[in-house]
């Protein structure tokens, strides 16, 4: 089964690996992802919601929320929420570099007629 994660450590391993990647590969890859980026962006608001029900319950418990803030850093949840905010961010970069090969690769056809 594919998933976002496979899709992208794919084409990492191919330009670390120097390999060309051809534009119908990085458009197959893009519309899949873009479907995909919903199911990764909802792991990223239940994570966001996690970090905030920590500092609100320190909050709540009396501490101040540059505290609680300080403190939710230091979770697991925060580290977890910041690499999936970078892996959300890969992606829509991942899909404008796609559309930009794609429009390379109409106009390099159009200047071959």
């Amino acid at each position: 089964m594919r998933n976002a994660s496979s899709i992208i450590e794919y084409f990492n391993t191919e330009t670390k690996d120097g390999k060309i990647i051809d534009h119908h590969q990085w458009i197959e890859a893009a519309k899949m992802l873009a479907v995909l980026i919903g199911t990764e962006r909802e792991k990223l608001f239940e994570l966001q919601q996690s970090v905030a029900k920590i500092e609100y319950n320190l909050v709540a418990d009396g501490s101040t929320s540059a505290k609680a803030s300080q403190y939710s850093k230091t979770q697991d949840e925060w580290l977890q929420m910041k690499k999936q905010e970078s892996f959300v961010k890969q992606i829509d970069d991942f899909i404008k570099i796609a559309k930009l090969h794609a429009r390379i690769a109409s106009e390099d056809a159009r200047n071959q007629l």
